[in-house]
């Protein structure tokens, strides 16, 4: 196995990717050592998300990160699947891989002929291609008018937040989180949380109980009071899906957890 190699994945790939856990680098090295030209193993997290890291070895005799397949589980007890391919190995982190697949927008870049471009993706769960995926519905900033900060300032004008608390809600916001806050409606507090939705150029607002609410401009006054993220799980809070001989996976019920 080539040291460097795998020196590289743990310190620039996976970590940046939300996975940082011992177990999963230990699985990464019991499969990199078999040699195979492919090669893949699976994690589940607390969230009972399914993560499965598919793997090339190519000419230079480096092993690469090639995709990402999540699986998230839904309300309704099915499941619904991605893969998320990398590019000169880097992605959608965990947290932002669940959020898509919970039918919510992300923002992210890409670099092209020299300059960096916006935009947010979000998956059309109704539909799958012929590879199984779902089709990107993607809204570039140089093409579109929604801007998160005026809209979160058109939802809740007089809002008295910091500069951090803007910054933080926006990174939470851009990543597909759900914002916690709080707001006055007819002088009575009550609890939300703001989701972002770029595609129909609003703002979602959800009460505690998930559903939507309107938040008319005139009658609301919000209070953050904190940010329902979804932070990558910290270490011991994943599980390594089993491994049967040669490196493929079974018994997927039955892991070393770590």
């Amino acid at each position: 196995m080539d040291q460097e190699n795998f020196q590289f994945l743990t310190d620039n790939v996976f970590p940046k990717l939300g996975f940082r856990e011992e177990a999963i680098y230990n699985a990464l090295k019991a499969k990199m050592e078999t040699g195979k030209e492919q090669i893949s193993f699976a994690v589940k997290n607390q969230n009972k998300s399914e993560f499965e890291f598919k793997l090339d070895l190519k000419e230079d005799g480096r092993y690469y990160l090639n995709a990402v397949r999540a699986t998230v589980p839904q309300k309704d007890g099915e499941a619904v699947s991605q893969d998320f391919r990398l590019f000169f190995q880097r992605g959608y982190n965990e947290v932002e891989m669940e959020n898509l697949l919970k039918g919510r927008a992300v923002h992210t870049s890409i670099r092209k002929d020299g300059e960096t471009i916006g935009f947010w993706n979000k998956l059309d769960l109704s539909r799958t291609n012929s590879s199984g995926n779902h089709p990107e519905r993607r809204e570039y900033d140089n093409k579109s008018t929604f801007n998160l900060a005026k809209e979160l300032s058109k939802l809740f004008p007089g809002a008295n937040l910091t500069q951090d608390d803007k910054e933080s809600m926006i990174r939470n916001l851009k990543q597909g989180n759900q914002v916690s806050a709080r707001i006055l409606i007819k002088g009575v507090r009550e609890a939300v949380f703001i989701e972002a939705d770029p595609h129909d150029g609003k703002m979602k607002v959800f009460n505690s109980k998930g559903e939507p609410i309107l938040a008319k401009e005139e009658k609301t006054r919000m209070e953050v009071v904190e940010e329902k993220t979804q932070k990558a799980l910290s270490e011991g809070a994943k599980e390594i899906l089993g491994m049967g001989e040669g490196g493929h996976s079974k018994n997927k019920g039955q892991g070393a957890k770590i």
